[in-house]
């Protein structure tokens, strides 16, 4: 079943807990976006937990739900690579990583509900189609959305960063990993933060 709008799953959820038609998702502490990849010398961890969502309208209308994520608030752990990392993003220009959801199939699987969004990825300044596969479940934290999605760096016009001199060159491949935490027991504003 594909759908124009914020996943039915999440309605069912909804429904589950007596919420009313008119509470909206907000986003929850413990959500984080991490980007994992590999380099010549070894593999390396990006991670966010200042990403916030955006959901407008009400259920089981909901008009966008996006996604972004501040490029300077990924850390590595490690100062050059990160610095390396907000220079190829361009993050001065372009300072968030955005997902636009504008459709949605679901199936339901014996761990709970798999939702296949489909938007637009942009990073960088540049705009790219992106199918996401996520599995979402109940969670003592909120409705747990969870899912992986692979690319390119260069499908986006940024080029793997190369450091010392380089001896270090990053790799291609990349890939992004979530879990957000969805809280539905709230009665206004459009923008949620994950506070």
């Amino acid at each position: 079943m594909k759908h124009k709008g914020f996943p039915a799953a999440f309605c069912i959820l909804l429904a589950s807990v007596c919420l009313q038609a008119s509470e909206r998702a907000v986003l929850l502490p413990g959500s984080a976006i991490w980007l994992e990849g590999d380099s010549t010398l070894h593999r390396f961890s990006s991670t966010s937990t200042a990403l916030t969502a955006e959901m407008e309208g009400t259920f089981p209308d909901v008009k966008t739900f996006v996604v972004r994520v501040p490029v300077l608030s990924l850390k590595s752990g490690k100062g050059q690579l990160d610095k390396n990392l907000y220079k190829a993003l361009h993050s001065e220009k372009y300072p968030d990583i955005v997902f636009h959801m504008k459709s949605y199939d679901i199936k339901s699987s014996t761990n709970g509900t798999v939702i296949l969004a489909q938007g637009d990825l942009e990073i960088a300044g540049a705009s790219r189609p992106a199918a996401l596969q996520a599995q979402t479940k109940p969670d003592e934290l909120g409705t747990r959305v969870s899912g992986a999605y692979g690319l390119l760096m260069t499908d986006f016009g940024v080029s793997p960063p190369v450091m010392m001199l380089g001896a270090l060159k990053t790799k291609n491949e990349v890939t992004v990993r979530y879990i957000l935490y969805l809280d539905f027991n709230i009665h206004h504003n459009t923008r949620k933060t994950n506070e």
